[in-house]
């Protein structure tokens, strides 16, 4: 079954029925997703924090290119696909320290929270009993 929602997140930005995105929402003060205009600010934080980055471009087997961006600091070495989840790997070190990894707890939380995730169709209507 599927219902059509007044509001509903579509690709994390709250449109209306119509489809257009909404550009306020009084529950937030701050909001933001993932986009070109993250990449610099985390690029910077990155070199705030002392890190050397290193971005190389490499060409897949399908001639694709995309980017390796590395970061290293003393003995720490942190590689990602852009600044912004580089950047995320290296808070999560910061808070977590050499123990990082997940622990079976936290391993079934996440497939138990990302389980239980709504679905929704292309044009934002809510899956029901999927």
């Amino acid at each position: 079954m599927i219902r059509n929602m007044n509001k509903r997140y579509v690709g994390g930005v709250l449109a209306a029925a119509d489809g257009t995105a909404e550009t306020t929402d009084a529950r937030f003060s701050t909001r933001i997703r993932i986009a070109g205009n993250t990449i610099a600010p985390c690029f910077a934080i990155i070199k705030q924090k002392g890190y050397k980055i290193e971005a190389r471009v490499n060409k897949n087997s399908s001639g694709e290119y995309f980017y390796t961006w590395d970061a290293v600091k003393e003995n720490h070495h942190f590689s990602a696909e852009c600044p912004v989840e580089l950047l995320g790997l290296i808070s999560m070190w910061e808070i977590r320290g050499d123990n990082w990894k997940a622990n079976d707890i936290e391993y079934r939380e996440y497939d138990k929270f990302t389980a239980e995730a709504p679905v929704y169709d292309n044009d934002g209507n809510l899956i029901e009993n999927e």
